[in-house]
């Protein structure tokens, strides 16, 4: 007897070590994939071409599909051992039920053919699945850099919806995966269920056609050592499919990689930095031979054939028309575009850049420059793409970085556009001045600009026009060029209160954010009922109910037939009839219930959860979160309640009663087991406890490890212009590379915890079947063979059970996180309405547009006010000009301000903000965004009411339908639903005629009858003389001659004096507070025109 006792636990304890060294290796093997798959992606993305690179595809990649290929190892190492076990599992079983040992094989043959139909199909709608969650990430990446714009357009709701309808695509190219998956675990539960039953039915059958009686022992170990054919035969077939399915992850990835990457087709010349060459030098710098770029074959060059040189340590500027490919041009010289035709030269290939969109990464300016005028000095969080920063701030930073960096050759594509007119006049003197930086440097620029007053600085001109160059050379002998329009000045290092305060404002409000997630899962205790309680609701109490009643169905039908096998053993022939009839019928309701407790789970309650949980992430809350918290909680979290939530409750309510009934039967057959059930409780609470401390506080860790690979990827990705024109790809590199060692880690040492779960759990369960055997060795006058045969088939799936509850139980703990982190959004962010202001304004307000501001105050943060007691009537039909963006931002309520705001005598003060935006105002922002994964009919009339008439008068009206039409005949429909990204390259100002088409559709849309309100927010600032009259002419014509109100925020003298009526006025504003208010000439001809703010 000690022989067997020993025997069987070498067997017992040898399979819970050898399980838990092979799965440490297999997590080892994922973890490392997992690594070299995503630096793959990443290295990629450094080399990808910057002018189609789709911003949701790298997470995407990084997110689920790398995760799906991570388990493609274990999976690979799985499948030849479950052919092995299937293969001594059948010889066994053939010396135990002989020539009906092929019946599970005819079986498995049969499921097979559903599961070679589930591998056949899911791969494409997998792909289409990924396909969709990577449309929903890069629309929701794309709104994050814009959400001001979001807010300024009044279009929040219309993002919202559109996303929601993003989300719903989605989830309905989920449900056609999960149909299958619920047909394929039908057919792998028909398997597992029905083998057992059919075989020992056909047995019994046989075995009295003998006249010969089933006893204990033949039966038990008959069921024992299906299980040992079943389970493989399954896992065999469960893996197919998966492996399949990868295969979508492995061919996106796979395109991704082979992309065409970036040709830098450019020829370094000598590479001696200037400021080393003797004086007197004079070979070029930058040359440009002929050079022709193509977007392709069927549109007309964005370049043709110019031919330009830049000699070293001179300012050349280039100027031209919008369209003209300017833009083009300083990407020629960068290396980012594609060269049809013609030569580049370059003297380095490491270049200073400034773009018209400062590419700001999140961090300290401590990591760049000094900046004493904020807050916390460079301390200061600059926030993702510079959000703690003013729009000036932000082209200041750009150019000190540029400056830091000490290129011998810079390009300048338009970097101060956002700068009042002293302080660029500020810069420009330290810049260009005769002891200025680039001065004193020797530095080759490259200047991309239209304010004429700066073209004296330069030693030369390029006049660009029709993607050729008109005309070349120095400003004084150039008679072609427009009149030159400079800005009014301003000196906002005056009032750094508005700065100071909304920065600091949002520094706080991004720390909390970043420690929300953390304080709410280190807080959260296990079995929160409130949680339970809200999943319940996002999945519907029904739904819930009728999948746990599933689950409980089956789990009672899956294990009663062990106890029925053991009466039917010990019953009496003449009724043996009834017992196989009712053992084959609890196969069939196990079978039924069990298909149930899948359809329920994945049809039911997984997409209404789904839509609930995704719409609990208000638009409100992006603006003070950083990209990467956002993105893990649009994709992680996201992906727990699709993909991980659902299983996990399904599998923790199955194993909850699953082992009741165990137990209960265990009991029943072997009473002294009694005396263990103490022990094991306490055993697996305190394994339980440890597991869920530690396990959520690495799980914390690991979220918050994975935000930081996802914000390193979204930052590169909008920057690869930049990093590649300062050559920054491997400190690039080495950033991500800590970034993503620093998630590894924690993942890592996650799965670590689960193999220590499992092999302690295990070594409990050997304890208590080597317990069964010695109470069967020692007390064999108290039990029966079928008692013994019952303990010992129940406790191998006792075991199973066990470990699958604590992990099901922990993995739904941790999707909890989620569940809380997206409760918090619903119940506890401050929503942007206070009391008082839900009111909905009637549909046929604004009707004229007049406009009282009374003793107006403004602060971001209620410490410094940027307003001060401001007091303005403007009538209905005026057009006014004013320095201060902070009043437009009053107008449209995006700062808290004390005092009354009333348009045709409504108090703006009691109408829901959102309402404000979208029926009171229209608002032409410096920032068109116009996004590229966006149709262009969603572009320009986001409320989706439009008809396709008005947008196209619209688009006709500014010159820009034209441009998307590749001819006459060219379908309407199928333009407007064409990707902005998938439309003919445009200009900065086409872009900007774009917005304006879309104020123009937005005014359709509201009708004839309302009279809004048209705000310009430095709408022509960055663009050229001609285009700037064009959209200027548009807004007579349109609003100010058809009685519209128009107030607009401009810097440029030539937009404040030409184009104003009498009735017009000028407002000057300084220190916050109005100065003198009249007309153009009486304001601006008086002694405060040097105090204007911007």
């Amino acid at each position: 007897m000690a022989s067997i006792l020993a025997v069987a636990m070498v067997v017992y304890v040898g399979e819970a070590i050898c399980i838990a060294v092979y799965q440490h290796q297999q997590n080892r093997l994922r973890v490392m994939m997992r690594g070299a798959l995503v630096g793959l992606v990443f290295n990629k993305t450094l080399q990808s071409q910057s002018n189609n690179h789709d911003r949701g595809k790298s997470v995407t990649l990084m997110n689920t599909d790398v995760d799906s290929l991570s388990g493609i190892g274990r999976m690979a190492h799985d499948i030849w051992a479950y052919f092995l076990e299937l293969a001594i599992g059948m010889v066994i079983l053939t010396s135990q039920v002989g020539w009906l040992s092929p019946v599970p094989l005819v079986i498995i043959v049969f499921c097979s053919r559903v599961s070679k139909y589930v591998a056949q199909h899911i791969h494409g709608r997998q792909k289409e699945w990924n396909a969709a969650t990577q449309n929903r990430l890069s629309m929701i990446t794309a709104f994050l850099g814009s959400i001001k714009t979001i807010k300024l357009l009044g279009i929040s709701g219309s993002i919202a919806e559109y996303v929601a309808s993003l989300r719903s695509t989605e989830i309905e190219r989920a449900k056609s995966v999960r149909w299958i998956m619920v047909g394929y675990n039908a057919s792998a539960n028909f398997l597992g269920i029905f083998t057992p039953a059919i075989t020992m039915i056909l047995y019994r059958v046989l075995s009295q056609s003998h006249h010969s009686t089933i006893d204990a022992e033949t039966a038990f170990t008959t069921i024992a050592v299906l299980s040992m054919v079943i389970h493989p035969a399954n896992m065999i077939m469960t893996i197919i499919p998966r492996v399949v399915a990868t295969f979508a992850s492995f061919e996106r990835l796979q395109n991704y990689l082979l992309e065409a990457p970036r040709q830098d087709q450019r020829v370094v010349l000598e590479d001696k930095p200037e400021r080393l060459l003797p004086h007197g030098n004079t070979a070029a710098a930058i040359s440009l031979e002929e050079v022709t770029v193509e977007a392709d074959k069927t549109s007309a060059p964005a370049l043709d054939r110019v031919t330009l040189e830049v000699e070293r340590s001179s300012l050349v500027i280039c100027a031209g028309p919008t369209g003209a490919g300017k833009t083009v041009l300083a990407k020629a010289i960068l290396g980012e575009v594609a060269i049809s035709h013609g030569t580049v030269k370059t003297a380095s290939r490491r270049i200073g850049y400034c773009d018209q969109t400062p590419w700001l990464p999140n961090g300290s300016i401590r990591d760049v420059i000094y900046l004493n005028q904020l807050p916390m000095g460079d301390s200061t969080e600059i926030g993702s793409r510079g959000l703690n920063l003013s729009g000036g701030q932000k082209q200041r930073m750009a150019l000190a970085r540029m400056l830091y960096d000490e290129c011998d050759i810079v390009i300048l594509d338009d970097p101060f556009s956002s700068l009042d007119g002293r302080t660029e006049d500020q810069v420009i003197n330290n810049l260009f001045g005769p002891e200025g930086i680039f001065h004193t440097r020797r530095s080759t620029v490259f200047w991309i600009t239209n304010a004429t007053n700066h073209f004296k600085l330069a030693d030369s001109v390029v006049i660009l026009e029709n993607s050729r160059i008109k005309e070349h050379g120095h400003w004084s002998v150039l008679d072609s060029l427009p009149d030159a329009s400079g800005k009014v000045m301003s000196d906002d290092s005056h009032e750094p209160g508005q700065v100071d305060a909304e920065t600091s404002q949002l520094d706080a409000q991004k720390k909390k954010a970043k420690e929300l997630d953390t304080r709410l899962d280190l807080n959260r205790k296990t079995g929160n009922l409130s949680l339970y309680g809200y999943y319940f609701k996002s999945a519907g109490l029904f739904n819930a109910i009728f999948m746990i009643g599933c689950t409980a169905t089956y789990s009672f039908f899956i294990t009663f037939p062990h106890y029925w096998l053991k009466r039917w053993t010990e019953a009496d022939q003449n009724v043996e009839w009834l017992y196989m009839m009712v053992y084959g019928l609890l196969a069939l309701f196990a079978w039924v219930a069990t298909n149930g407790t899948m359809w329920s789970t994945f049809m039911l309650v997984t997409p209404r959860s789904g839509l609930f949980l995704h719409s609990k992430a208000p638009l409100s809350f992006f603006a003070t979160t950083d990209i990467g918290v956002i993105l893990n909680r649009f994709s992680q979290d996201i992906q727990l309640v699709d993909r991980d939530l659902p299983g996990a409750f399904q599998s923790l309510s199955n194993q909850i009663f699953k082992l009741l009934v165990q137990v209960s039967l265990l009991l029943a057959v072997q009473k002294l087991l009694l005396l263990t059930i103490p022990l094991c409780f306490v055993v697996i609470c305190l394994v339980a406890r440890v597991y869920f401390r530690t396990s959520r506080q690495v799980r914390i860790e690991e979220l918050a490890s994975r935000s930081a690979v996802f914000s390193q990827i979204v930052e590169t990705v909008e920057g690869l212009i930049t990093i590649r024109a300062f050559r920054w790809q491997s400190r690039c590199q080495s950033h991500f590379d800590r970034a993503l060692d620093g998630s590894q880690g924690p993942l890592y040492l996650l799965s670590s915890l689960q193999r220590w779960l499992n092999l302690v759990l295990d070594l409990m369960v050997a304890a208590i079947s080597v317990t069964i055997i010695a109470l069967a060795l020692f007390l064999r006058s108290t039990t029966t063979g079928a008692a013994v045969g019952v303990a010992l088939n129940i406790i191998l799936v006792t075991n199973t059970t066990i470990v699958r509850l604590v992990e099901s139980w922990a993995d739904f703990e941790v999707s909890l996180g989620a569940i809380e982190r997206l409760k918090t959004l619903d119940e506890g962010i401050r929503k942007e309405d206070r009391p008082g202001e839900d009111n909905i304004p009637e549909t046929s307000w604004p009707q004229r547009g007049g406009i009282v501001i009374d003793h107006v105050t403004a602060a971001y943060n209620g410490r410094s006010a940027s307003l001060r007691n401001i007091s303005l009537t403007i009538k209905a039909g005026q057009k006014v000009v004013v320095g201060k963006s902070t009043l437009l931002l009053s107008l449209l309520r995006l700062v808290e301000i004390t005092g009354d705001i009333s348009v045709d005598g409504v108090d703006l003060s009691r109408i829901s903000r959102a309402a404000i935006r979208e029926q009171c105002f229209i608002t032409v922002p410096q920032d068109p965004m116009l996004l590229p994964d966006t149709p262009l009919r969603f572009s320009l009339d986001p409320s989706g009411k439009a008809e396709i008439s008005q947008i196209v008068d619209a688009l006709q009206k500014t010159g820009v339908w034209s441009l998307l039409c590749e001819s006459n005949t060219a379908n309407v429909a199928e333009v407007l639903d064409r990707k902005m990204s998938e439309l003919p390259a445009l200009s900065v100002g086409q872009l900007q005629l774009l917005g304006i088409a879309r104020a123009l559709v937005k005014k359709a849309v509201l009708g004839t009858k309302l009279k809004p309100v048209l705000l310009l927010d430095e709408a022509t600032s960055s663009l050229d003389t001609a285009t700037e009259s064009l959209i200027h002419n548009l807004i007579d014509e349109e609003f100010s001659g058809q009685g519209y109100t128009v107030v607009a925020v401009a810097h440029r003298l030539g937009v404040v004096t030409g184009r104003m009526r009498p009735m017009d006025m000028v407002v000057m504003m300084a220190d916050g507070a109005i100065r003198k208010v009249g007309g153009a000439e009486e304001v601006l001809g008086s002694d405060l025109v040097s105090s204007w703010t911007s």
